[in-house]
């Protein structure tokens, strides 16, 4: 029997070269994708608005829709259940 864990994909968008996938984060529950996606934006839109001010920047980061619920090995399950414990999340 298979466990599930929460993807949250990510895109990246550059001036002159359009978008393209750009990882994804793995997490436990729900609630931890849908806090740490939300503190992660908030993080990189503070620090794009200290280099750019009020301009676009040429590159950054955005989550893709919201977090998806997947079917994944017990191992995998576990180890995203581990590194949250000392992450919050995992990085792919």
């Amino acid at each position: 029997m298979a466990s599930g864990i929460w993807v949250q994909y990510w895109e990246e968008s550059e001036r002159g070269w359009g978008t393209r996938p750009d990882g994804c984060w793995l997490y436990a529950t729900e609630a931890s994708a849908k806090s740490h996606t939300q503190l992660q934006l908030s993080k990189m839109r503070a620090e794009e608005a200290k280099i750019y001010g009020r301009a676009v920047p040429d590159e950054y980061s955005r989550p893709v829709g919201q977090p998806q619920f997947k079917e994944v090995t017990h191992k995998l399950a576990r180890r995203v259940e581990k590194e949250r414990k000392l992450f919050q999340q995992t990085w792919i």
